[in-house]
């Protein structure tokens, strides 16, 4: 009887514990920040050429989160209709955009491009890249 009773008060202490309502309670911190550049792609030499930079932008509700532009010139190179290669970093298809008429450029570049998700501590990175005809956006939405 007291093996039974010990057994129902350490049951009862953990649903009260472990599946009480503070169990379910926590909610991910998510944040979505982007910047824009202006740019011009030269379609010969396949760099992207970053003529106007935006700001960098800090998240203002996860500390480790920000996104802004480091480089002036973005080598790209095609690998499929899925693939492409920024600099040395590869991108992922997620949707394609409008072209421009008459662009000595690839139509597939224009496109929104993501990198695979990325965790650093307690903190996971999804980058997205939006490549028009004459600006590029890139947004990154971290969730802790």
């Amino acid at each position: 009887m007291q093996k039974a009773l010990g057994l129902a008060l350490f049951l009862s202490l953990f649903a009260i514990t472990a599946c009480g309502p503070e169990s379910s309670s926590y909610t991910p911190t998510r944040d979505t920040i982007s910047t824009t550049a202006s740019i011009s792609i030269d379609g010969n030499g396949r760099m992207i050429h970053i003529t106007e930079k935006g700001a960098t932008v800090q998240s203002d509700k996860i500390e480790e989160c920000s996104i802004g532009f480091d480089k002036e010139d973005l080598s790209y190179a095609i690998v499929s209709g899925e693939e492409i290669q920024l600099d040395s970093q590869t991108l992922d298809f997620v949707r394609p955009l409008s072209s421009p008429v008459n662009s000595s450029v690839d139509a597939r570049l224009f496109a929104v491009w993501k990198i695979p998700s990325q965790t650093v501590g307690q903190v996971s990175y999804n980058i997205e890249i939006e490549i028009q005809a004459d600006k590029i956006i890139y947004s990154n939405t971290c969730i802790r």
